[in-house]
């Protein structure tokens, strides 16, 4: 169908207005609304994460507070995109929300956290 992206069941119309929809509320909500499963709303917002994602050269992660000690947030960037370049923002600090998990090096019967 030329209104559907390959591999899709909805039109691209419906797919923009559900993603505007998730952009202000909870998947699940957004899922009762449209009746559908949220496992389908889901695949639609990987894959058009997954397509923006792939466009992105360079990042910047930026750790701020609006108040000294207060209200941390963690933003990553698109270096390259002088217009609207955040990509994402977290509430809280600390970690960055694109670190990869490390792997454990717990041996057989070993307590507690191990550490790198």
């Amino acid at each position: 169908m030329p209104w559907a992206r390959p591999g899709s069941d909805f039109t691209l119309l419906f797919e923009q207005a559900a993603i505007s929809l998730i952009k202000e509320m909870p998947v699940l909500a957004v899922s009762r609304q449209l009746e559908i499963a949220d496992k389908r709303l889901w695949r639609i917002v990987h894959y058009y994460v997954g397509r923006m994602l792939s466009e992105v050269a360079a990042t910047g992660l930026d750790e701020t507070a609006s108040r000294r000690g207060q209200r941390h947030v963690t933003v990553l960037l698109d270096m390259q995109r002088p217009q609207e370049p955040v990509i994402c923002a977290v509430p809280g600090h600390g970690k960055p929300p694109s670190r990869p998990s490390a792997p454990s090096r717990r041996r057989p019967g070993q307590r507690g956290r191990s550490r790198l």
